[in-house]
């Protein structure tokens, strides 16, 4: 096991939660990378510009909160929330010291770090646990325009592989409810943007760009309103086929993503596998839904 594991997730999960500028070690490493300028958000600006991004980031394009990505109601909340704070209690570790958020990425670093120190076989499944959803933040990080922020959490990922040994990977589903004949655009919607059920995370920065690609609106407000508004506005416009072109190609993306970490044998390789299947149905059930929606007119959609 990585002997300097628990120092390194403390200092990423600092980076993470405060913002990189505001830990120097993490933040001298960052600036070194060959990339980092060329990147969007790249360069550092004065510190009121990066906390801004850091806020933007992760309060409004991608909450790094566990339930967000394993939770069936992509809820924080929920049953991440509390399996992390059984870990923490069953260690005998004061939940208090994972902060306000116990399943904000942070705080599981945090979490794991804590364990490492008190209980290493607790250490392992709670960093395995970490594993099943981490890289997805990684990943939607980098789609929504945050790199240096992405290349932090892949890091964290790898120190986690360090940490734990793998195991049964064990996670709910939420099949597509394209079987149910009272699933309306909004059950539609609310499925392609619940990262549990399709191994993609449907951010607002990627509902913009199918948007722009469709020529269509997509509103305001949660990114299930705003995907059932595309659309609702793709098919009123007979736009759907350039949507659902938009949408293949972010699918497609991740597939290669999950396909790539499909081939590891560690721990992120157990986890990647499920993600990789979940894509490939998702896939496999876009242009189903598409054809469905644009099936419907306002009196005739079910959820309406």
């Amino acid at each position: 096991m990585n002997p300097g594991a628990a120092p390194a997730l403390r200092l990423l999960g600092d980076a993470l939660e405060h913002g990189i500028w505001r830990v120097p070690e993490v933040g001298s490493w960052i600036e070194a990378g060959a990339e980092r300028a060329a990147t969007p958000g790249g360069a550092p600006g004065s510190a009121d510009d990066e906390a801004a991004r850091h806020q933007h980031l992760f309060g409004f394009c991608v909450p790094p909160l566990a339930g967000v990505f394993v939770d069936p109601e992509g809820r924080a909340g929920g049953v991440a929330a509390d399996r992390i704070l059984t870990a923490a209690a069953g260690a005998g570790l004061n939940p208090s010291f994972l902060g306000d958020s116990a399943e904000h990425v942070s705080s599981v670093a945090r979490l794991v770090a804590g364990l490492l120190e008190v209980e290493r076989k607790a250490a392992s499944t709670a960093a395995f646990d970490a594993l099943a959803w981490v890289p997805s933040l990684a990943m939607a990080v980098r789609q929504e325009g945050g790199a240096d922020y992405a290349e932090l959490l892949d890091v964290l990922a790898e120190v986690l592989v360090s940490v734990a040994v793998p195991g049964s990977a064990v996670l709910d589903d939420l099949p597509p409810p394209t079987g149910r004949s009272d699933a309306g655009v909004s059950d539609l919607a609310d499925w392609v943007t619940t990262h549990l059920g399709t191994g993609l995370y449907c951010g607002r920065g990627m509902l913009q760009r199918w948007g722009r690609a469709a020529g269509v609106p997509r509103g305001f407000g949660r990114r299930g309103l705003m995907a059932a508004n595309l659309f609702r506005s793709a098919a009123h416009l007979e736009a759907m086929p350039e949507l659902t072109k938009a949408i293949m190609t972010d699918a497609n993306v991740w597939a290669a993503y999950w396909d790539a970490r499909a081939k590891r044998e560690d721990s992120a390789g157990v986890w990647a596998r499920i993600w990789r299947d979940r894509i490939a149905r998702f896939q496999g059930t876009i242009e189903e839904i598409a054809v469905r929606i644009g099936s419907y007119s306002s009196s005739s959609d079910p959820g309406v």
